[in-house]
């Protein structure tokens, strides 16, 4: 493996690009959203009153500290002439899950009678981000999925 130019301009690169600018958003927010403090996933760490918020709080983080990391190491990779297609296809696949999954939580938390008093606007946005983000996800999810079929077809 080592650096080429033309990785740069990869259909698999330029979808990871896009992936990290849509995954930076939706950290950031949950990051600095309040005013320049965390904004917590679910009802947050304060309310703990049961699982679900814990469960909220844990998977959100998760979802978006841990993704923008895996992307950012996907993208050195890609650029150093890695091509491995099937943990490409699995990042991606579990990225749409987890992404789809936060965001919906999110939402969900904040349209209930029990929300947080204050940020529904920003929570609602920060679920909604994370909705938009899963998307960029399953695109490449299917990508990968067409890349894996078409090198089964030239091997066969």
């Amino acid at each position: 493996m080592a650096f080429q130019v033309s990785n740069l301009t990869s259909r698999v690169f330029l979808m990871k690009l896009l992936q990290l600018l849509f995954v930076f958003i939706v950290f950031m927010i949950f990051r600095l959203g309040a005013s320049g403090d965390a904004f917590h996933w679910g009802r947050g760490p304060f309310v703990m009153e049961s699982e679900r918020a814990e469960n909220d709080l844990v998977f959100g983080i998760l979802t978006s500290t841990g993704y923008f990391f895996i992307v950012l190491v996907l993208m050195v990779g890609i650029v150093l002439g890695d091509t491995s297609k099937i943990s490409m296809f699995l990042f991606n696949l579990f990225g749409f899950l987890f992404y789809i999954g936060a965001g919906s939580s999110e939402i969900f938390v904040y349209r209930s009678h029990n929300r947080p008093s204050t940020g529904e606007h920003k929570g609602k946005a920060m679920g909604a981000m994370a909705i938009l983000t899963s998307f960029t996800f399953l695109v490449d999810t299917v990508w990968s999925a067409m890349d894996i079929i078409r090198g089964e077809e030239k091997e066969g």
